[in-house]
């Protein structure tokens, strides 16, 4: 009898659980490690450690028991350096320590940008208000403000000519950054992408078109595949970035601007996306496992056919303002909506949802993803279910004096 293949869950969040079915999918055991001992994901898996994953070393020390052969790639942030740490030590594939970090760390990414005379935005580094705004004076507007390190948007915010500063430096400063980075705001359409690294070579699997909340905030509310956009020099410039972090083997999310000179890496990191993107969007396009997929790309066993897609999608969050949930939308009638593939409805009725500024927020409320004959196709199902399945928000009672 053959030995049972070991992987490690390094994060066992809501974002992670698709990953730890994914590896079970693709016959793997799945021992999961979380600091939270409430984390979903610990349940589902074969094996579950509680600990510190900014702790490489005490990771380590967890995984001994089992004979790890790689770690199943998932949507994480902060923990990517603990993830290349133990690839390192382990001999796996995977990013390692150092390229994790310099994705991770916008300033290094920036410098490795830099150094391969690849385009990038200009940058300035500040840390506290009076820094930012003599940074946002050297950049000039528009500018963007965001934290050093971080995703799903937390804390970015886009000032415009006529805005006002000190208002836009205020909401940046409410996640209470470490390091603020200040960017020339690059002109032109975002999109993100899903790719694959093997052996140092980049493959574009997928380029998604985003919709994006108006300014000042940058949240993605809707995403549209295939790109109108050409993949081939976007799989150019993520090649050559790729190469300047040093990664071998990962899957890859990227959100790139498309300027008028080319496409313009803005970040990247060593994981798959998330949001759904990878665990619903991509296989929905591209007929495969995708989650499963990166499995087996750590363990050496991936198809040599790089997946790309076969349908057009799109991907769109649930609508509502903010305020005190009175009343949600039935998800099985969702779900029957011409074009859905999946729906799903993530608050309930006394919940208290904020105002749209990062992913958190769309997390919060609910998600379709559709399919159809092209992008158009797909984004008008996804926009009509959406908008015939609103979530209900209670009306502010008025108080006579």
């Amino acid at each position: 009898m053959s030995q049972p293949r070991w992987v490690a869950a390094i994060g066992a969040g809501r974002e992670q659980e698709g990953a730890i079915r994914a590896a079970q999918r693709a016959g793997c055991r799945v021992v999961a490690l979380d600091g939270d001992p409430t984390a979903p994901g610990l349940s589902i898996a074969d094996a579950a450690v509680v600990v510190d994953l900014r702790d490489p070393r005490a990771v380590l020390n967890a995984l001994r028991p089992w004979p790890v052969r790689a770690v199943a790639p998932a949507p994480v942030g902060r923990i990517l350096g603990t993830i290349g740490a133990v690839n390192d030590a382990l001999g796996m594939r995977g990013p390692s320590a150092d390229s994790a970090m310099c994705c991770a760390d916008k300033v290094r990414f920036h410098a490795a940008l830099a150094a391969a005379d690849l385009p990038r935005a200009e940058q300035r580094v500040a840390s506290g208000r009076e820094a930012i705004v003599r940074a946002v004076d050297e950049v000039g507007l528009p500018c963007v403000l965001k934290p050093a390190r971080g995703s799903g948007s937390r804390g970015v915010v886009l000032v415009q000519p006529g805005d006002d500063v000190e208002n836009a430096i205020s909401a940046h400063l409410e996640v209470e950054p470490e390091t603020t980075l200040v960017e020339t705001a690059l002109q032109g359409p975002e999109v993100g992408v899903d790719a694959v690294v093997r052996n140092g070579v980049l493959h574009v699997v997928l380029v998604r078109d985003k919709e994006l909340t108006p300014p000042p905030h940058r949240q993605v509310l809707a995403y549209t595949a295939p790109s109108v956009h050409d993949p081939a020099p976007i799989e150019a410039v993520l090649q050559a970035a790729s190469t300047a972090v040093g990664l071998g083997d990962a899957m890859l999310h990227a959100d790139v601007i498309m300027t008028a000179g080319g496409p313009v890496v803005v970040e990247m990191a060593p994981r798959p996306a998330g949001l759904l993107l990878a665990e619903r969007l991509v296989p929905a396009l591209c007929d495969v496992d995708w989650m499963a997929w990166g499995v087996l790309l750590m363990l050496g066993e991936a198809p040599l056919a790089v997946p790309h897609p076969q349908r057009a999608g799109a991907l769109r969050f649930l609508e509502a303002r903010d305020g005190l949930v009175a009343a949600v939308p039935d998800v099985t009638r969702l779900a029957a909506m011409p074009g859905v593939v999946h729906a799903a409805v993530w608050c309930r009725v006394g919940d208290r949802l904020a105002p749209v500024c990062q992913a958190s927020d769309v997390l919060a409320r609910g998600v379709v993803i559709t399919v159809g004959p092209t992008p158009h196709d797909a984004n008008v199902a996804a926009r009509v279910a959406v908008a015939s399945h609103s979530i209900r928000i209670e009306e502010p009672i008025d108080v006579v004096h």
